[in-house]
């Protein structure tokens, strides 16, 4: 073999060093942020949710990676994370576009608000320190998610990018890595070292076949990892949105996930009398049942179930409800509707027959619950509704219990355990 002297070898070293630890710095801070996201999570089994609004600005930024530790004493001025749609109260939003009050059809969404007071009943308060306005509902225990914890800048731009269809800054953020990672390994090869000893090149006298050194598989499993694993570690209950006036009470539409548990409120219930065969009564404040050998009466609940992806299973469920005028020694039994039904229009004579499992219990002077379970696993996916029938229809004397719906104070409850 013969020596070959290059001249300007020093400068291209530098040159390339300089690049190199350019590129190493940055899948350093990359590298160090999904450590710092993946180890919490991974090892503590908290969770990692991507900031999506500017809600919390400036304590959190659109982009912002949070990682939120489970608890069970939240506290005021703390920033928690919790599941906005089980809000205590639920209505609908009508053709008309007009919006009665909060929608409570996406269980699966995250928000992150600062909790600014604990009510009497053991529900927060919430609101975003970058709007004017406190959160319109108050949450529960059961919907809370975390605290934040930590919080990774920016770490959770890409993933906003991939969610919105933003591909052009998307590919650059992509191509970056890739460049960085390809760069680096002018930091770590000793030939490329500016303060090392120049060292005279060998020309091989082999016909050149080249080998892939151990630098480029290392720098390219890391770029690799870099990218993949962001885009991967955006899981559709991982992302914030924003639910009051700073972002026009904005949703992000999210992939299916066993959801845990849910407490429900109605999104339609109504009664449907016997002596007002053709009348509607899904505006009352009531809903009755009642055996009598003329003056039957159902009462028809429906309630927003999440959809579950394949594998996740209803472990229990509970139907709760109140209490508005008691009639002692009653059964009242709860089955499915066999069809579907409107609030609006559902009378008697067009009701739906009832089929389905059957659970019993006595009229209560306080609060009823029933166990469903074996209903609402038999709901997916047409989901027509329970039906509350007393147990001896056409007989007893007015025999008349009213509950609560879900235009009073104390709406129904539905209370699933996923798993």
């Amino acid at each position: 073999m013969r020596s070959l002297q290059i001249p300007g070898r020093q400068a291209a070293r530098v040159a390339r060093f300089a690049c190199g630890s350019a590129g190493l710095f940055v899948l350093a801070v990359v590298a160090w942020g999904l450590v710092v996201a993946v180890v919490p999570a991974a090892a503590l089994r908290w969770k990692a949710v991507v900031v999506s609004s500017a809600s919390m600005a400036p304590a959190l930024r659109p982009g912002d990676l949070v990682i939120a530790q489970p608890t069970d004493r939240p506290s005021d001025g703390m920033v928690a994370v919790f599941r906005a749609g089980q809000p205590t109260r639920l209505t609908s939003v009508r053709s008309d576009g007009d919006t009665i009050r909060i929608v409570n059809a996406l269980p699966d969404h995250l928000t992150t608000h600062r909790i600014t007071a604990t009510n009497d009943d053991g529900s927060y308060e919430t609101k975003g320190d970058a709007n004017l306005k406190p959160d319109s509902d108050p949450i529960r225990a059961v919907n809370m998610v975390g605290a934040g914890r930590i919080r990774v800048p920016y770490l959770g731009i890409p993933i906003l990018w991939l969610r919105s269809g933003d591909w052009a800054p998307l590919a650059l953020a992509v191509m970056a890595l890739v460049v960085s990672a390809r760069l680096a390994r002018y930091a770590v090869d000793p030939r490329f070292d500016p303060w090392a000893a120049p060292q005279a090149a060998q020309e091989p006298e082999s016909s050149g076949r080249r080998t892939v050194r151990p630098w480029f598989a290392a720098t390219s499993m890391i770029g690799a990892t870099l990218i993949i694993v962001p885009l991967h570690a955006a899981p559709a209950n991982a992302a914030f949105s924003d639910t009051t006036a700073n972002g026009g009470q904005n949703f992000t539409a999210a992939t299916t996930f066993c959801p845990g548990t849910v407490i429900l409120t109605p999104t339609a219930d109504a009664a449907v009398l016997k002596e007002d065969p053709n009348d509607t009564h899904g505006a009352l404040t009531w809903l009755g049942v009642r055996g009598d050998a003329i003056y039957d009466e159902r009462s028809y609940l429906r309630f927003p179930l999440p959809s579950v992806p394949s594998g996740c299973n209803v472990l229990s469920a509970e139907l709760k409800l109140t209490t508005n005028e008691y009639l002692a020694g009653r059964t009242h039994r709860v089955r499915l509707a066999a069809a579907g039904w409107n609030e609006a229009t559902i009378t008697w004579n067009n009701q739906p027959g009832i089929t389905g499992p059957t659970v019993s219990r006595p009229s209560t002077a306080t609060t009823q619950t029933w166990d469903v379970t074996p209903h609402i696993a038999a709901s997916s996916p047409t989901n027509n509704g329970l039906v509350v029938v007393d147990s001896a229809e056409s007989t007893g004397n007015f025999d008349w219990q009213e509950y609560r719906s879900r235009e009073s104070a104390t709406p129904p409850e539905l209370t699933v355990v996923y798993g």
